[in-house]
Formats: structure tokens, sequence, C-alpha cells
């Protein structure tokens, strides 16, 4: 019972989350910059890689450590050989490495000269997932990302002040009662839920405010299409 509750929730949160409608929006759109690829690597793919249907590839291999994936392996030694992927696709998953660096140094490897990654990093949000190490200011992506052989094409900002102070807001339950599968007693479950739908519109209201915040610097995080430039 808790685990088709734990699977319900897992699947509201992936529909109903404002960042991944960001990430998508923006990956869209660097599809259509990145055009036509023979060989796409995801990375950190996931059970069910998210972003596969937006590019165009003739061959698509998701390599995860955690997760059912083509390839199980580490980011940091890929089984793949230097200088044969068009495109690499890692988002949301620089941050749960505990030496980015080499990872990305890693994917410079794989990738042919003068084709792309797909980077997205969270910049405002909690510890999350299985590990987490790492939040990254621009300043600090550039750097990073120029040490292990990439130059960044185009970097945007997810969201604004308004839809992240929502996202934090929506936040509150479980920060309270801990996740609702945890929840045994009928009544805090029935507050729980009334909680999570009182403030999971949040986000989407402080989106609409968004575009007043001129300076977005407190951002939910970046999405940027970097290209190879050299070893």
């Amino acid at each position: 019972m808790n685990l088709a509750i734990t699977k319900a929730n897992k699947k509201l949160a992936r529909h109903t989350s404002l960042t991944r409608r960001h990430i998508r929006q923006h990956l869209r759109q660097m599809a259509v910059e990145v055009g036509q690829n023979h060989l796409v690597l995801d990375l950190g793919c996931g059970l069910d890689a998210p972003y596969k249907d937006l590019f165009q590839y003739e061959k698509y291999i998701g390599i995860d450590l955690f997760e059912p994936a083509n390839i199980k392996g580490d980011i940091t030694h890929l089984p793949i050989c230097s200088d044969l992927a068009d495109l690499v696709i890692f988002t949301e998953v620089l941050e749960h490495l505990p030496e980015p660096a080499l990872a990305l140094m890693e994917i410079n490897r794989v990738l042919r000269y003068q084709r792309y990654l797909v980077l997205t990093v969270p910049l405002v949000w909690g510890e999350h997932d299985y590990v987490d190490y790492h939040r990254w200011t621009q300043a600090g992506l550039l750097d990073i990302l120029n040490k292990a052989g990439f130059e960044v094409v185009s970097f945007r900002r997810r969201g604004g002040i308004f839809s992240l102070t929502g996202s934090l807001i929506s936040q509150i339950p479980q920060q309270v009662f801990g996740t609702f599968a945890e929840q045994r007693n009928w009544l805090v479950r029935s507050i729980y839920l009334f909680c999570i739908l009182l403030l999971l519109p949040l986000p989407w209201i402080g989106h609409i405010f968004d575009p007043l915040d001129k300076n977005r610097k407190f951002v939910h995080g970046f999405d940027l299409l970097c290209k190879k430039h050299k070893r």
C-alpha cells in the first residue's frame, strides 16, 4: 500500500512540477539548436529518460548507476569510446557527484569535437535523492565548465523569486510531517493531504509574477547548452 502511495506521489510531483516544465521548455529550445544526432548519451537518465522525446537521434543510450538503464555505469568512468557521442544530456545529476570536475572531463572525452552537452543544475533547493553534494552560481558553472574544455553556448535561468518562494512554501508539509507514505494516523494524513492541495498551486501562481523579477538572483536553477572546444 505504501509503495503504491509513494509511486502515486512521485507521479503527481512529476506532472505538477514547475521545475520539470521549465527544463522541458528549455531543452526543447536547445534540441532545435543541436539538430540531428547520431549518438545521444543520457547520463543519470533515471527509469524513464524523461527528455528523450525532445531530441533527434539515430541511437540513444541511457546510463545510470542506481536506476535501470541501457548501461549501468559510473559517470566518471564511462564505458564509451572517446570522441564518439554527438550529444550528452546531463540533467539534475552534477550536484550528486562528489567529484563533478572528473565527470565533466569524462563527458568531454566521449564527445566529438564541437558537439554538445546539455546540462541542468539546481540553485535553490533542499537536499534530495541518494546523495547531494553541491550547488553552483553562474560564475562557478562557467569556471568548472571552461576548465573541463567546454564553451557555454546558452545559459538559461529557471523561474524567479516569486515561483521559487511558492515552491519552497509548498514543501512545508513534508518538512513538518515527513512523507505522506510514512503517516499512519488517518487524521494526520487528512491534514497532510489538505495542506498539499492548498499549497500545490503556489509555484504556478508565483510563476505569473516572475516577469517582475528583473535581477533573477533567486531562481530554481540553471539550464545550459555547452559545446566541446578542447580536450
